[in-house]
């Protein structure tokens, strides 16, 4: 490893201590777009990376000779510093006038839960289309296809996520034994894909989903060493999650799960073994770089027709001919270094921006930063029901995509937006503007102004005031 390949891996490291360091002095960081995002690079790419860098033999050697190490650290630099910039800087403004909104959360509990049972219906005709519950939760052959009504299945069966979002933070908010039993059984599918198929993204939802929830609507954050005890366990379930979906399923060896060896996992890793997210990373910006070929954002396009145009209406030779053709990665890696990428290997963060757009796809963790920083505010200052709703969702998406798949985002907000824009419309209260200084200071007026849904629910209940179902912010 050269000096400057040296001093880019300790780039990441430098940044963890900077967002420890805001973690120590704020405990609520630690729910935050910047620390979550380092961390995830920290536990899943860095190893990876640090395995590669300690053996650049099990490399392709015209890579390594063309600089895509050293060009792999400094992308992925400038990826985590500009999030965490973004996030920074791209402050919402600190004045202006508020508007303040209400939202009923019976009704908001009330259209999550028919998203929740739009989701089983997907995993419903999922099960009939593979045969029934039981060959569904079975060993099933992946040679197949992944195209035509599983596809369209799995569509309607995403509703689930947003729907048990929005049925959480009801419940959280104004708690009933009824809430509280529709959510646990609820939580009967997303706790299969977490314990018997072992998909390391349906945990990290159900984990974040409830974390932040608890914090924006009781203010729980766990104990700090309990975070680093999961950052250690969710590093070493990265590892062994494919070992351990492969013999979870109905059919599967329960009895082998106990012979998975994690520090064997972790020794092979940093040997260069098994670093394929990083291996592939390094060779595509390489062979990009060389190439001087790059997609500029033809990719987002692309992912939209991927998503959204259904190949079972259209037919394949349409929907074919609305993807924009660019320089192939495929075709570039195996020019340049007779290289190919293994299959159900990740992209990373750092390859994916850097195909597009060179450095300058840095911007776009910039942007996000931003945004995920807007809506930090408005959750946390104005306890706005649907900005919890969609930091929870876009940042396990997010953390997903620094491994791998961060230009879906916009299609994923769309289709997050498909699904949540009709329940916002239907728990929505009509909108009211109301100037600070002309707020009433009788017990009587403010008891007015919180039945028409203008106050905040602490400050209802501060005045001894109750509010009901209705949830009330002010943006």
């Amino acid at each position: 490893m050269d000096l400057i390949s040296l001093i880019l891996m300790l780039g990441p490291i430098l940044m963890l201590v900077v967002v420890l360091f805001w973690w120590a002095r704020d405990e609520s960081q630690v729910w935050q777009f910047p620390l979550l995002m380092i961390l995830v690079h920290i536990g899943i790419v860095f190893p990876q990376t640090l395995g590669l860098a300690l053996n650049p033999g099990v490399l392709p050697p015209n890579a390594v000779r063309d600089g895509g190490i050293a060009k792999m650290l400094l992308m992925t630099n400038l990826c985590l510093a500009a999030g965490l910039a973004g996030y920074m800087f791209l402050r919402p403004a600190a004045r202006g006038r508020k508007i303040c909104r209400a939202y009923d959360m019976e009704k908001l509990f009330r259209g999550g839960l028919v998203l929740v049972l739009i989701g089983y219906v997907g995993v419903l005709l999922q099960a009939r289309l593979r045969g029934g519950a039981i060959a569904l939760l079975s060993v099933y052959d992946r040679e197949g296809a992944y195209e035509g009504l599983p596809v369209v299945f799995d569509f309607i069966a995403g509703a689930m996520a947003p729907g048990m979002a929005c049925c959480i933070l009801s419940t959280l908010t104004r708690p009933t034994r009824k809430k509280w039993c529709a959510v646990l059984a609820g939580h009967f599918w997303p706790m299969v894909v977490v314990f018997l198929f072992g998909r390391r993204e349906g945990t990290l939802g159900v984990l974040l989903v409830w974390a932040i929830l608890l914090f924006f609507v009781r203010k729980w954050l766990p104990p700090r060493w309990t975070i680093l005890v999961a950052f250690v366990v969710g590093s070493l379930f990265v590892l062994v999650a494919p070992d351990y979906r492969e013999q979870t399923r109905i059919g599967g060896d329960w009895g082998q799960i106990l012979r998975i060896d994690p520090v064997g996992k972790v020794k092979d890793l940093l040997e260069g073994h098994g670093s394929s997210e990083a291996e592939t990373a390094m060779v595509q910006i390489a062979a990009y770089d060389r190439a001087g070929k790059f997609l500029w954002g033809r990719s987002l396009w692309n992912h939209f027709v991927s998503d959204w145009v259904p190949r079972i209406l259209v037919g394949s030779e349409l929907k074919e001919s609305l993807y924009l053709p660019g320089p192939s990665a495929d075709v570039l890696t195996a020019r340049y270094y007779a290289w190919q990428r293994g299959t159900g290997v990740m992209v990373p963060i750092s390859a994916e921006l850097f195909r597009e757009f060179w450095y300058l796809g840095c911007g776009v963790i910039f942007v996000m930063g931003g945004v995920f920083r807007r809506l930090w505010v408005s959750s946390v200052r104005y306890s706005n029901p649907m900005s919890q709703v969609w930091y929870c969702l876009l940042l396990t998406g997010a953390l997903v995509g620094v491994a791998g798949g961060v230009l879906r985002t916009p299609a994923y907000v769309l289709y997050l937006a498909m699904w949540l824009a009709p329940v916002w419309f239907y728990s929505r209260l009509p909108r009211r503007r109301i100037l600070s200084e002309r707020a009433p200071n009788s017990r009587r007026g403010i008891a007015g102004v919180c039945r028409a849904g203008m106050l905040r629910p602490e400050t209802c209940e501060n005045t001894g005031i109750s509010s009901r179902s209705r949830h009330f912010t002010c943006l």
